[in-house]
Protein backbone atom coordinates (compact mmCIF):
# COMPACT_ATOMS: atom_id res chain seq x y z
CA UNK A 1 0.00 0.00 0.00
CA UNK A 2 2.58 2.41 1.17
CA UNK A 3 4.48 1.31 -2.02
CA UNK A 4 1.51 1.91 -4.38
CA UNK A 5 0.70 5.32 -2.54
CA UNK A 6 4.52 6.44 -3.17
CA UNK A 7 4.43 5.67 -7.05
CA UNK A 8 0.77 7.67 -7.56
CA UNK A 9 2.31 10.85 -5.62
CA UNK A 10 5.23 10.14 -7.84
CA UNK A 11 2.95 10.24 -11.07
CA UNK A 12 1.04 13.23 -9.29
CA UNK A 13 4.06 15.21 -9.19
CA UNK A 14 5.41 14.32 -12.64
CA UNK A 15 1.69 15.55 -13.85
CA UNK A 16 1.54 18.72 -11.89
CA UNK A 17 5.27 20.03 -12.91
CA UNK A 18 3.96 19.47 -16.32
CA UNK A 19 1.47 21.36 -16.40
CA UNK A 20 2.54 24.06 -14.27
CA UNK A 21 5.44 24.62 -16.75
CA UNK A 22 3.81 24.35 -19.55
CA UNK A 23 0.97 26.46 -18.63
CA UNK A 24 3.47 29.00 -17.58
CA UNK A 25 4.98 28.91 -20.64
CA UNK A 26 2.15 28.81 -23.37
CA UNK A 27 0.28 32.33 -21.91
CA UNK A 28 3.78 33.80 -22.35
CA UNK A 29 4.93 32.69 -26.01
CA UNK A 30 3.73 34.47 -28.68
CA UNK A 31 1.77 32.74 -31.84
CA UNK A 32 3.45 32.29 -34.65
CA UNK A 33 3.09 31.51 -38.43
CA UNK A 34 2.43 27.63 -37.86
CA UNK A 35 0.65 27.72 -35.53
CA UNK A 36 -1.22 30.33 -37.44
CA UNK A 37 -1.12 27.74 -40.26
CA UNK A 38 -2.68 25.10 -38.42
CA UNK A 39 -5.32 27.40 -35.98
CA UNK A 40 -6.86 28.22 -39.39
CA UNK A 41 -7.15 24.46 -40.63
CA UNK A 42 -8.46 23.62 -37.53
CA UNK A 43 -11.12 26.40 -37.64
CA UNK A 44 -12.18 25.35 -41.22
CA UNK A 45 -12.30 21.86 -40.53
CA UNK A 46 -14.43 22.86 -37.72
CA UNK A 47 -16.86 24.36 -39.77
CA UNK A 48 -16.99 22.57 -42.93
CA UNK A 49 -16.56 18.72 -42.88
CA UNK A 50 -15.51 19.85 -46.88
CA UNK A 51 -12.51 21.19 -45.07
CA UNK A 52 -11.30 18.64 -43.23
CA UNK A 53 -8.43 17.92 -45.84
CA UNK A 54 -7.52 21.82 -46.54
CA UNK A 55 -4.32 21.65 -44.90
CA UNK A 56 -3.30 19.35 -47.72
CA UNK A 57 -3.29 22.18 -50.22
CA UNK A 58 -0.02 23.28 -48.62
CA UNK A 59 1.42 20.08 -48.12
CA UNK A 60 0.85 19.64 -44.20
CA UNK A 61 -0.84 16.25 -42.82
CA UNK A 62 -4.21 16.71 -41.04
CA UNK A 63 -3.59 15.01 -38.01
CA UNK A 64 -2.96 18.23 -35.86
CA UNK A 65 -5.57 20.32 -37.40
CA UNK A 66 -8.54 17.24 -36.65
CA UNK A 67 -7.32 16.82 -33.25
CA UNK A 68 -8.15 20.32 -32.62
CA UNK A 69 -11.51 20.33 -34.02
CA UNK A 70 -13.10 19.16 -31.03
CA UNK A 71 -11.97 21.53 -28.65
CA UNK A 72 -12.97 24.34 -31.32
CA UNK A 73 -16.39 22.75 -31.30
CA UNK A 74 -16.46 23.34 -27.27
CA UNK A 75 -15.92 26.86 -27.77
CA UNK A 76 -12.10 27.05 -27.34
CA UNK A 77 -10.05 29.78 -29.93
CA UNK A 78 -8.15 27.49 -32.23
CA UNK A 79 -4.90 28.71 -31.60
CA UNK A 80 -5.90 27.75 -28.35
CA UNK A 81 -6.91 24.12 -29.40
CA UNK A 82 -3.77 23.76 -31.28
CA UNK A 83 -1.44 24.76 -28.20
CA UNK A 84 -4.19 22.36 -26.11
CA UNK A 85 -3.38 19.46 -28.36
CA UNK A 86 0.45 20.14 -28.36
CA UNK A 87 0.29 20.00 -24.63
CA UNK A 88 -1.58 16.94 -24.20
CA UNK A 89 0.73 15.20 -26.92
CA UNK A 90 3.44 16.22 -24.75
CA UNK A 91 2.00 14.69 -21.52
CA UNK A 92 1.49 11.80 -23.24
CA UNK A 93 4.98 11.44 -24.65
CA UNK A 94 6.29 12.16 -20.73
CA UNK A 95 4.31 8.56 -19.92
CA UNK A 96 5.64 6.52 -23.45
CA UNK A 97 9.13 7.98 -21.99
CA UNK A 98 8.59 6.88 -18.49
CA UNK A 99 7.31 3.25 -19.86
CA UNK A 100 10.42 2.89 -22.28
CA UNK A 101 12.70 3.76 -19.60
CA UNK A 102 11.48 1.11 -17.54
CA UNK A 103 10.68 -1.32 -19.98
CA UNK A 104 15.00 -0.52 -21.17
CA UNK A 105 16.11 -0.41 -17.51
CA UNK A 106 13.44 -0.92 -15.07
CA UNK A 107 11.40 1.56 -12.67
CA UNK A 108 13.48 3.86 -11.41
CA UNK A 109 14.99 4.53 -14.82
CA UNK A 110 11.35 5.04 -15.83
CA UNK A 111 10.27 7.48 -13.29
CA UNK A 112 13.70 9.55 -14.34
CA UNK A 113 13.46 9.22 -17.59
CA UNK A 114 9.98 10.93 -17.44
CA UNK A 115 11.10 13.41 -15.04
CA UNK A 116 13.46 14.51 -17.12
CA UNK A 117 11.09 14.86 -20.30
CA UNK A 118 9.10 16.94 -18.16
CA UNK A 119 12.01 19.69 -17.87
CA UNK A 120 14.08 18.74 -20.88
CA UNK A 121 13.96 22.21 -22.51
CA UNK A 122 12.95 20.95 -26.40
CA UNK A 123 10.23 19.11 -24.82
CA UNK A 124 9.12 22.49 -22.12
CA UNK A 125 9.03 25.00 -25.19
CA UNK A 126 7.22 22.98 -28.18
CA UNK A 127 4.44 21.38 -25.77
CA UNK A 128 3.44 25.15 -25.00
CA UNK A 129 2.98 26.07 -28.75
CA UNK A 130 0.34 24.87 -30.79
CA UNK A 131 2.62 23.04 -33.54
CA UNK A 132 2.84 19.17 -34.65
CA UNK A 133 6.20 18.41 -33.25
CA UNK A 134 4.89 17.54 -29.91
CA UNK A 135 2.49 14.59 -31.54
CA UNK A 136 5.55 13.67 -33.94
CA UNK A 137 7.79 13.08 -30.71
CA UNK A 138 4.71 10.96 -29.39
CA UNK A 139 4.25 9.11 -32.17
CA UNK A 140 7.82 8.00 -32.81
CA UNK A 141 8.16 7.44 -29.14
CA UNK A 142 5.18 5.11 -29.01
CA UNK A 143 5.97 3.46 -32.26
CA UNK A 144 9.82 2.63 -30.78
CA UNK A 145 7.49 1.62 -27.25
CA UNK A 146 5.14 -0.81 -29.27
CA UNK A 147 8.10 -2.23 -31.43
CA UNK A 148 10.05 -3.38 -28.68
CA UNK A 149 6.99 -4.96 -27.37
CA UNK A 150 6.61 -6.91 -30.48
CA UNK A 151 10.07 -8.03 -30.38
CA UNK A 152 9.43 -9.35 -26.86
CA UNK A 153 6.11 -10.36 -27.40
CA UNK A 154 4.99 -10.74 -30.69
CA UNK A 155 1.07 -10.63 -31.18
CA UNK A 156 -1.25 -9.88 -33.75
CA UNK A 157 -3.15 -7.01 -31.20
CA UNK A 158 0.14 -5.74 -30.47
CA UNK A 159 1.45 -5.42 -34.45
CA UNK A 160 -2.20 -4.22 -35.05
CA UNK A 161 -1.95 -1.44 -32.92
CA UNK A 162 1.94 -0.39 -33.94
CA UNK A 163 0.16 -0.21 -37.68
CA UNK A 164 -2.33 2.21 -36.25
CA UNK A 165 0.02 4.35 -34.36
CA UNK A 166 1.95 4.35 -37.45
CA UNK A 167 -0.94 5.12 -40.19
CA UNK A 168 -1.53 8.08 -37.38
CA UNK A 169 1.94 9.28 -37.84
CA UNK A 170 2.14 9.19 -41.87
CA UNK A 171 -1.73 11.51 -41.22
CA UNK A 172 0.70 13.81 -38.55
CA UNK A 173 3.62 14.47 -40.51
CA UNK A 174 6.19 13.08 -43.35
CA UNK A 175 9.09 12.74 -40.93
CA UNK A 176 7.48 10.02 -39.16
CA UNK A 177 7.81 7.83 -41.71
CA UNK A 178 11.44 6.56 -40.87
CA UNK A 179 9.29 4.61 -37.99
CA UNK A 180 7.94 2.66 -40.39
CA UNK A 181 11.46 1.24 -40.98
Amino acid sequence: VRHRRALGLAAAGIVALYVATRVSVMDRLPYFIDEGFFGQFTNQGAHSLHMLFVSLTIGKEPMQAWLGIPWVKLGLNPLVAGRLVSAIAGLLTVGVIGLLGRRLGGALVGWVAAALAVVLPFFFVNDAVGIVEPLVTLIVALALLLSLELAIRPGLKLGALLGVVLAIGVLTKQNTEPALL
